[in-house]
């Protein structure tokens, strides 16, 4: 009977283990959560600040964490990158020319701009399957290989 009890909650830290960490690994890795880890503050703040017009670069300036965040933003793409070209979904060569571009980005970003000048392909966050097909944050359908906005660090 215990063995029973003992093997009920192994079972349960298991699948719940299984669950929450991608969940909390794709979260993670938005601009959204990097900007709110780096700034201190809430993710509803950073909604609410870029529903009226503000991106991320900019919260981020205004918190003079800048280059924090753009040192985030990069590493969580790479990551990503990463990830795609273990998994077969990109080749290495695809995922340089990303970061090359992202790279670029970052450089002509001195978090004033509103971010639709800067075109260019990126990561394609959201929830879609395969190569990042899907809507990123439920908005603005994409193939995953260029921002949905056309920012870098909307």
């Amino acid at each position: 009977m215990k063995i029973k009890k003992y093997l009920m909650v192994a079972i349960a830290v298991v699948v719940f283990v299984a669950i929450a960490i991608p969940a909390f690994a794709a979260e993670n890795q938005t601009p959204m959560y990097s900007c709110a880890k780096i700034t201190g503050k809430t993710i509803e703040e950073i909604r609410a600040e870029r529903k009226s017009g503000k991106t991320c670069a900019m919260i981020a300036k205004e918190a003079n964490k800048l280059t924090e965040f753009k040192s985030a933003v990069y590493k969580n793409k790479k990551s990503r990158l990463d990830d795609m070209v273990k998994n077969g979904n990109i080749s290495q060569e695809k995922a340089d020319e990303i970061l090359a571009n992202v790279k670029n980005c970052q450089n002509n970003c001195n978090g004033t701009q509103s971010g639709s000048q800067n075109q260019g392909q990126g990561l394609g966050y959201g929830n879609g399957q395969g190569n990042g097909h899907g809507q990123g944050h439920g908005q603005n359908q994409g193939n995953g290989q260029g921002l949905r906005d056309g920012s870098c660090f909307k």
